[in-house]
């Protein structure tokens, strides 16, 4: 029976005019829209590489100076350009694409990190994600809308429930049907993304190929959720119109209002600071000390540490430059500070994401969109993990350079020690791995657990109220 009505619904929907039109108007709009993303990528990703190179040419061939004057002088560190941002850009379309990286500061990418929060609600940008997230679920709406509705006009509905087809065998029918057309149209676009960009020039690698499995997966059950929801309200209308209007409604209410709503009460609730505020409180404390010891004090106290260390009087009795000791202690303290407050700003962001998140039950296109962030390395936990990574490279080279100073050099020869490219040579250069696709996916788990939530609540309302 249910491989009947299978061929039966596939059937009608093939002669559907409107998924017809819609479903090519898709494959046209992908077409520019793969185009321009292309143009885009192959752009950005040449510009990156060379200031990368440009960047870490200055930095080596820099004129002699004194280490901790080169580390002031600092460098650029760059996010290497992603494939997978053919599929979504995420919020790195806000959040920027180098750090200009220097002793005793952290810098921002070109938007601070206290902007960016999941309230970023993109609209009106054209992508591929634009046709996944607001095309596709049109196409299911105007679609599925009329599959009950104009059956119960014409009596057809009430013909096959009382001639022994269940209203549930004939609702799953409709279900695999219409998204048996949306998985060949997605299979379309996904494929043709991917061998069409590796014909252009891009090298997939086998967990970016992951990612875009993954991320077709979540699509697949983010549409299921869309099918089913719309052929419910087709089932419970009284007619077409009531059903395609009240579907309409939703898809805008769903997919522009109640994203901006939630996004601006996520914002109310869990407050961020302004950068102004962030870099003054970060200031503050490392003039006033997190720990009861202000920036004299703690000077004071590395100084006698020294003293008792190596049996001496004075600074100037020591092996080691004490200037550079200081730099060093000073380096890591403010370190520890920014990374305190930076905590404190990722906590307050995750709460953000968390309720937003939570919305996901009424509103899978929350949670596809997190989902679609995360597979394709766009997420707030990929940005954070570059900052992450940058801040230990900082560091690393400031602490380096700071060691140079203390090693070879005496307390009274800041203006005369002068190192060159036998030094600044010696320095790695910043390398980013990026996270891995289950590190991603780990990152969006709240959004990935109410999508599926939310599927076993759709089934179990139907299985419980479809007869």
């Amino acid at each position: 029976m249910i491989l009947k009505l299978l061929t039966n619904e596939y059937r009608l929907l093939t002669q559907n005019r409107v998924l017809m039109w819609l479903s090519l108007t898709i494959l046209i709009l992908w077409g520019i829209a793969l185009a321009i993303s292309l143009n885009e990528y192959h752009q950005e990703k040449q510009i990156r590489q060379f200031y990368k190179s440009q960047q870490r040419q200055i930095w080596v061939q820099q004129t002699p100076k004194n280490p901790h004057m080169a580390a002031h002088y600092g460098t650029f560190v760059f996010k290497p350009a992603n494939p997978l941002s053919l599929f979504d850009k995420g919020i790195s379309t806000f959040s920027g694409t180098f750090i200009y990286l220097e002793a005793h500061r952290q810098n921002d990418f070109v938007g601070s990190p206290a902007q960016n929060s999941s309230s970023y609600i993109r609209m009106g940008e054209f992508n591929i994600s634009f046709l996944l997230q607001f095309a596709i679920p049109l196409l299911i709406v105007a679609v599925a809308a009329g599959l009950f509705s104009r059956e119960k006009e014409d009596g057809l509905y009430s013909f096959m429930t009382a001639n022994s087809v269940s209203g549930s065998t004939l609702f799953r029918a409709k279900v695999i049907a219409l998204m048996s057309v949306i998985v060949g149209l997605c299979l379309l676009i996904f494929g043709g993304t991917v061998a069409v960009s590796a014909f252009s020039g891009i090298a997939w690698t086998i967990p970016q190929l992951t990612s875009v499995l993954a991320l077709f997966v979540g699509y697949m059950l983010f549409y299921w959720c869309i099918t089913s929801l719309t052929l419910l309200v087709s089932l419970r209308s009284s007619g077409f119109k009531t059903a395609f209007l009240l579907s309409c409604f939703a898809w805008i209410a769903l997919f522009f209002l109640l994203p901006r709503l939630v996004a601006n009460l996520s914002e109310r609730l869990y407050k961020l600071p302004s950068t102004v505020d962030f870099r003054d409180q970060v200031r503050a404390q490392i003039i006033n000390g997190i720990d009861g010891h202000s920036m004299g004090k703690r000077e004071e106290m590395v100084i006698d540490s020294l003293l008792k260390k190596y049996h001496v009087d004075s600074t100037s009795q020591l092996p080691v430059n004490s200037d550079g000791v200081l730099l060093m202690k000073s380096e890591a303290y403010s370190s520890a500070v920014y990374d305190k407050e930076f905590d404190a700003l990722k906590a307050t962001i995750s709460k953000q994401q968390n309720l937003i998140s939570a919305f996901g039950l009424i509103n899978p296109f929350m949670s596809i969109r997190n989902i679609s962030f995360a597979a394709c390395g766009n997420s707030l936990a990929d940005e954070f993990d570059f900052r992450q990574k940058a801040e230990v490279y900082r560091n690393y080279y400031v602490q380096e350079l700071n060691e140079n100073m203390i090693l070879y050099s005496k307390e009274s020869e800041f203006k005369t020690y002068k190192v060159g490219s036998e030094v600044f040579g010696k320095i790695n250069d910043f390398a980013y791995k990026p996270l891995t696709t289950l590190d991603d996916l780990k990152s969006c788990w709240p959004d990935l657990f109410v999508l599926v939530a939310l599927i076993v609540l759709i089934q179990f309302y139907i299985i419980k109220t479809v007869r």
